[in-house]
Formats: structure tokens, sequence, C-alpha cells
């Protein structure tokens, strides 16, 4: 059953989560760099990534307001936009993902997102394939998916 789930621009009250899912144990295995983030580095980056218009935050909420996860979305050369997603690890299973990158393809038409992928990450992968991007090829050991 696909959550129903709402987003909104991250706020100041949202680091605490966001450094929360990004420490969870399957998240760390599954991001670029695996070790735990100190809470006052991960501080710092939140302030400068709210603050740096290029940059778009949001956190997904259930109907009821409870967080459940992000997507961020960072600028790349050629016109191209990164997207990084973490969902709680409670919702996690639930097409909470799904139902995050559907809506955010909703929110941004016409805009090309880029996803980096770890191929043992089997998770993401269907993730993405089942949203429609496509493979693009492989860089620096990761599938990178397009739409």
């Amino acid at each position: 059953m696909t959550p129903d789930l709402r987003l909104r621009p991250a706020t100041a009250a949202d680091v605490l989560s966001v450094w929360r899912w990004r420490n969870d144990p399957e998240s760390r295995a599954a991001s670029r760099r695996s070790e735990e983030v100190p809470y006052s580095t991960h501080e710092a980056w939140f302030a400068r990534v709210l603050a740096d218009s290029d940059h778009t935050l949001l956190i997904a909420t259930t109907g009821e307001g409870e967080t459940i996860g992000m997507v961020r979305l960072d600028p790349l050369r050629g016109g191209e936009t990164e997207i990084s997603i973490n969902v709680a690890p409670e919702w996690r299973g639930r097409g909470a993902g799904t139902e995050l990158i559907r809506q955010l393809v909703q929110r941004e038409p016409g805009r090309r997102l880029v996803a980096e992928v770890r191929p043992e990450n089997l998770r993401s992968v269907r993730l993405f394939e089942r949203c429609a991007f496509t493979r693009r090829g492989e860089a620096d050991g990761m599938i990178v998916f397009e739409r």
C-alpha cells in the first residue's frame, strides 16, 4: 500500500531526523561514504544546504505530519540534477521511496534527474527502475540512472 505522503521544504527543525537517517547502518552501507557522520559535521552541512538556493532539500511527511524521509536535489554540470533519497528505517519496504520519487517528478517536470547507486544496493536499483529511470552506465563503481 502506497503511503499518503507530502513533500515540504526542510527546515532547521529537521536536522536531527535527517542526521539519524543518514547514520542508520543500512543508509551508510548504501552511501558513497559509509562512515558515521558526527552531529556537528552534519549540522554545519545541513545549515549550508538550507542556505544555498541552488540545492533543494525536501522532507516527506505522512498526512499526520510524521517525518519519514527526505530527498535532496543537487545541481550538476550540463543542466542535470542529482537526486538523493533516504527513507526512515521503519518506513522502508512500504512504498515510501516510490511515492517520494513520483511526487518529486510531478513537482519538478522537465528536470533532468540523475541518480548514482551502489550496484549492491538492490533496493535502490529496483526503486529507480520502478520509477522509470534508465541505466546510463557506470561511473566510479556506481550505477548511473537518469530520467
